[in-house]
């Protein structure tokens, strides 16, 4: 059972709720730095691929890629 179907099994099964909480909370901190991180790895691929599509129709991106 998972959270990706909406169930917290996971995190409330009796035998490992203590360790599955504590891993939540120390992960917690580092998610704004990981999303940041995605969303600029996500913009780098995106306008990288633009660029591609662009110039195989013989356009460019205005000021580059940036």
């Amino acid at each position: 059972k998972s959270i990706e179907y909406g169930m917290t099994y996971w995190l409330t099964d009796e035998d490992y709720c203590d360790i599955n909480t504590e891993m939540c909370r120390i992960a917690w901190r580092y998610i704004p730095v990981l999303e940041l991180k995605a969303k600029n790895d996500q913009r780098h691929a995106d306008l990288a691929h633009a660029e591609v599509l662009l110039k195989k129709h013989g356009l460019s991106l205005p000021g580059g890629a940036e």
